[in-house]
């Protein structure tokens, strides 16, 4: 039996990426017939019933999903933690999964990790500590380590993980069915779209500006942005957003919806923006890229490290000028851009089902 491990799970995917990844993973090699479960806290209502899907009542004690009170699920599984044959750790500086990797590392067991960034560098002298006594162990003893970008590969190796334990292992997902593309002659108006938590890091007021001056510039027929996400302290600059005369009535927010609703709402988008500065991977944009939505991403987000189709993925500087020009050249060819996106992510090193089966054998051979 091999156990997922991952420290939050909810209705409306607050945990964001990790999450997503951990369930994906999850249900693909369920389906592949591997035994397989996943152990994870949750928040929020119910989830449905899954098999080998094993949820646990967990409180967030803080936003920065760090402080987790799950002790029901961390005590369970460090009491059954030698009745499963791997652990595979959607490791993150918490409450929750470290404590269980670091049994695993002190029993010697067999276990593997993946951060999804989260083991990011810190100058907090508490989390320096911690990583001297604590995840350096976790990383030393792992198996493998999976890494998203050249980036967390390095801050890895600082942490303890040496370069023979270390394997890139991409976000996957599995391609969506959409409508056909439409062509902006069509006459409608161009549907751009924001996904994300609406945290400063997430910078949704770089998308507010930029969609601004694309609906000052233009006729107001022209476009349909919209922001979607829980409000993690910017819901009040999209609010003061939609209420000014600048918006047009072209602007709405969407409130924060349900992995499932996001995924519907990407399939009627025809393009997708992330704003986020130094992001690992960004998912959301590469499940944007799998329902053919053109996708323009900041600079520097590690996912462009495995673009290998042209204009899959378009880039802008990290200003709200350079995003509105960045919107304005993908509009132009916006059927080449999502056709491109809906390619690569196909690619083996992005599709869920040729991740997870690559994981199940790696792991088989450890």
């Amino acid at each position: 039996m091999i156990r997922h491990v991952l420290a939050l799970s909810s209705l409306d995917n607050r945990y964001g990426g990790p999450s997503t990844v951990a369930r994906s993973q999850f249900e693909a090699q369920l389906g592949a017939g591997a035994a397989v479960e996943l152990w994870t806290g949750w928040v929020g209502p119910k989830a449905r019933v899954i098999d080998g899907l094993r949820t646990f009542p967990t409180r967030m004690l803080s936003t920065n999903f760090a402080l987790l009170f799950a002790p029901r699920f961390v005590l369970t599984a460090i009491l059954t933690i030698r009745s499963v044959s791997h652990h595979h750790v959607h490791l993150a500086r918490d409450t929750v999964t470290m404590p269980i990797a670091l049994v695993l590392a002190l029993l010697r067991l067999s276990y593997t990790v993946q951060p999804h960034g989260m083991l990011a560098p810190s100058t907090s002298s508490f989390r320096r500590l911690f990583d001297k006594f604590v995840t350096r162990l976790v990383l030393a003893r792992a198996k493998e380590v999976y890494f998203l970008n050249s980036a967390e590969a390095a801050a890895l190796q600082n942490l303890g993980a040496r370069a023979s334990q270390l394997h890139r292992l991409g976000n996957g997902v599995a391609c969506i069915d959409r409508p056909s593309v439409r062509h902006p002659s069509s006459g409608l108006p161009v549907r751009v779209l924001f996904a994300a938590r609406l945290h400063p890091r997430k910078r949704v007021g770089v998308f507010l500006e930029a969609a601004a001056d694309l609906i000052r510039g233009t006729s107001g027929d022209d476009w349909r942005f919209m922001v979607v996400g829980p409000d993690e302290g910017d819901l009040k600059l999209v609010l003061r957003s939609i209420e000014s005369e600048s918006s047009a009535g072209c602007l709405s927010y969407g409130g924060a919806l349900e992995h499932s609703q996001l995924l519907k709402l990407m399939r009627q988008t025809d393009i997708f923006v992330l704003c986020s500065e130094d992001e690992p991977f960004g998912l959301a944009a590469l499940e944007a890229m799998a329902a053919g939505s053109a996708t323009v991403v900041t600079e520097g987000t590690g996912l462009t490290e495995y673009q290998t189709v042209e204009k899959s993925i378009a880039t802008f500087d990290g200003s709200a000028s350079g995003l509105a020009a960045a919107i304005v050249n993908v509009r132009r060819e916006i059927g080449t851009y999502s056709r491109a996106a809906l390619k690569q992510a196909s690619s083996p090193e992005l599709n869920i089902n040729e991740i997870a089966s690559s994981l199940l054998r790696r792991w088989g051979g450890l």
